[in-house]
């Protein structure tokens, strides 16, 4: 499934069916997912060692069986957004945020990358972008990407709301175990 028919589905409250690939090291099973019924796959490279080589070569996979790659970055930092979006993710997880300024963090880089610097804290502050090309570029490049939020902490429980409130994360909000 693309990543627009994947947003859409969830937005009218259908159903999507997928996996997270937590120990696949290659990518010798892609026939065999081309023939699966998935709509989307989590790579996982919070609790998976994964390089950049390898996000990239199973995002490629992903997307060659018409299953849309998600990558579940280890931590909640702008540099592990911008390198599985390198890799050509359609979607970010960013697992275990706890406040505002991280989640508006996470999600500046995904809307905005590879701005970076003044021109990305620009862009977010004030709106304003290098030039209007700068800004159809951006928003033609990262209309199907997608941010989804993990809470999985009585912090981020505590600042729930207002996490809530950060614009580009309408697609999703997972609850973790909560233990911590």
């Amino acid at each position: 499934m693309n990543p627009s028919k994947l947003r859409r589905t969830l937005k009218s409250g259908g159903h999507v069916f997928g996996c997270m690939l937590s120990q696949m090291a290659s990518t010798r099973f892609e026939t065999v997912l081309a023939g699966s019924t998935l709509d989307y796959a989590i790579i996982d490279s919070e609790h998976g060692s994964r390089d950049r080589t390898e996000i990239q070569q199973l995002t490629g996979m992903l997307r060659r069986a018409d299953i849309t790659p998600i990558v579940r970055v280890p931590v909640p930092k702008a540099e592990w957004v911008a390198m599985a979006l390198d890799a050509g993710t359609a979607g970010i997880l960013v697992p275990y945020c706890e406040t505002v300024e991280e989640v508006q963090a996470v999600v500046a880089t995904a809307k905005w990358h590879p701005l970076k610097g003044d021109y990305l804290r620009r862009a977010v502050e004030e709106n304003k972008l290098p030039s209007k090309e700068t800004r159809k570029y951006l928003q033609n490049r990262r209309k199907e990407s997608f941010v989804i939020i993990g809470i999985e902490s009585e912090p981020a429980y505590s600042n729930l709301d207002a996490i809530l409130n950060v614009g580009g994360i309408e697609e999703g909000i997972g609850k973790g175990s909560g233990r911590t």
